[in-house]
């Protein structure tokens, strides 16, 4: 008897872990604080965030394997590296959103060319040879919608081009503007010049990354993870946003 087949993966297994950054990232922790903070990222890998132990602390020990009276001490330092999910009582690490949420993107957009590379064409049907009258019928139809399609195609081109009357495409909505970089970027305490290098650059290059994927969904994400850069190398101060593993 054959075994059932295991039901597949909504998301990515697994996620990109750059060890300088974590390194990094880590510098001024304990042992015992990297430890906590590491089985944190693997929980909300796995489950896309954590328990927020002001909410649920019995929740929070369970994912981090620790006990009521041991964490605090060290959740004290490694806090800083969550921020509040939409849902309440739930907390996300920003940079490790965007790698889960970037090699999603990746595995599917495979899982989607694999599809389509492996379906089959349909069989041709075979057909007798025309008579010379039928193929001369055929011959005439042809000649008649090969000048109709092409008058269809001399319209759609002027209609794309904007000389046909036809309204041009409206840009699409979730690309934020200026403005609402800037308004974010003040709410998140975000530098306002690491708001306007982040729009600058991503608007020019069609708000998608170097491996072409869209950021106009979750382009908030990103904005906190160019300001971190930005402290990193001197661009811009600290002023209380959250931390990127």
């Amino acid at each position: 008897m054959s075994k059932p087949k295991s039901k597949p993966r909504a998301t990515s297994p697994w996620f990109c872990l750059y060890p300088a950054d974590f390194q990094e990232g880590t510098s001024a922790m304990e042992y015992a604080q990297v430890g906590l903070y590491w089985k944190l990222l693997l929980f909300q890998a796995v489950h896309g965030s954590i328990p927020d132990p002001a909410h649920d602390e019995r929740a929070f020990c369970l994912a981090a394997g620790c006990f009521p009276d041991d964490y605090a001490k060290d959740w004290e330092v490694v806090k800083s590296k969550w921020v509040p999910t939409e849902q309440e009582g739930r907390l996300y690490n920003v940079r490790l959103r965007e790698e889960l949420e970037e090699r999603n993107a990746l595995r599917n957009n495979r899982i989607a060319a694999g599809r389509k590379g492996g379906s089959k064409s349909p069989s041709k049907p075979t057909s007798k040879s025309p008579s010379k009258s039928e193929a001369k019928g055929q011959a005439s139809t042809a000649t008649a919608t090969a000048t109709g399609t092409a008058g269809s195609e001399s319209d759609a081109t002027a209609s794309k081009n904007g000389s046909g009357g036809g309204a041009p495409p409206r840009p699409r909505s979730s690309i934020p503007s200026l403005t609402e970089v800037k308004a974010f970027a003040a709410n998140s305490k975000i530098a306002t010049s690491s708001a306007e290098a982040f729009y600058n650059h991503y608007a020019a290059q069609g708000w998608v990354t170097g491996s072409g994927l869209s950021i106009a969904s979750g382009w908030q994400h990103k904005l906190n993870g160019w300001y971190e850069k930005d402290v990193r190398e001197g661009k811009a101060t600290k002023t209380g946003a959250p931390k990127v593993y």
